[in-house]
């Protein structure tokens, strides 16, 4: 059988003969989730992409993708002037607008607005999918627009103006990365809650006594470092834990470079 995967991250080289597959080096890689979305903020407007092997535009029904597209919709309730009659007479009196603050304040808020608006759009498209939404732009733009947000926006954006000479190739790279750190992250957090939570029984970090485990359909998750695979041999026993537990219908989740591995038990 011979099929073809495309990698986000490139795996190091290597011919093996054996009787198993060398899958220790994709460990992180099929941990990155099959689609997730970049959403370019700017305070001219806003464009969601889905990241795939290249960013391709997604259009929102109904949804405005500038802020001057957004303003002829409908006004914001903070733009409605609000308006008192002074002078004299009936018929000679003039009307006076009090607002709510400053024009600086006005267009924070127009912001704002627009803000949600595209959330509500984003919040739709996603309903019902676990897609994680990765932010680029300045910073004052992502902060706001993470302060009025409801959709799964990803702890880290990736800051810069997307308007300003960064190609969709780039802002795809610094979104993988940023996607990955945080699957990684999670990871490392999850192991820590098993290892406190978990009776010493049902945990292990020793690498031949997790092969037997392994082999015997034991274990529930393996966790191992994102750069285990770069030594084959060195690791060859943490290959053929990562095979076993696979066999057995278990999981493999990917640590940060350096992580010891560890496996939690079924029973």
């Amino acid at each position: 059988v011979f099929e073809e995967f495309i990698l986000r991250y490139a795996a190091p080289g290597r011919v093996t003969v054996a009787q198993h597959f060398q899958l220790l080096a994709f460990a992180a890689e099929t941990e990155l989730p099959r689609e997730f979305y970049v959403l370019k903020l700017s305070k001219k407007r806003a464009i969601l992409d889905r990241a795939g092997t290249r960013l391709e535009r997604v259009s929102m029904a109904k949804i405005a993708e500038t802020l001057d597209q957004f303003l002829e919709l409908a006004i914001p309730d903070h733009d409605r002037e609000n308006r008192s009659a002074v002078g004299g007479a009936a018929g000679a009196q003039r009307r006076v607008r009090f607002g709510s603050g400053s024009d600086r304040e006005g267009q924070s808020a127009y912001l704002a607005d627009f803000y949600r608006h595209i959330d509500q759009g984003i919040g739709a498209l996603l309903r019902g999918r676990n897609a994680a939404v990765v932010l680029a732009g300045v910073e004052e733009d992502t902060a706001l627009f993470r302060s009025v947000a409801t959709c799964p926006v990803l702890g880290e954006t990736i800051s810069g103006s997307p308007e300003k000479g960064t190609t969709d190739e780039e802002l795809l790279e610094r979104a993988v990365a940023l996607v990955r750190a945080d699957v990684l992250r999670r990871n490392g957090e999850a192991l820590g809650a098993a290892r406190e939570r978990l009776a010493p029984v049902r945990f292990s970090e020793h690498p031949e006594e997790m092969l037997k485990l392994a082999e015997a359909g034991r274990v529930g998750q393996f966790y191992v470092a994102e750069d285990a695979g770069n030594d084959a041999e060195k690791n060859e026993r943490l290959n053929r834990v990562m095979i076993e537990t696979l066999r057995h219908a278990g999981e493999v989740h990917a640590l940060p470079a350096g992580s010891a591995a560890a496996v939690t038990l079924r029973y």
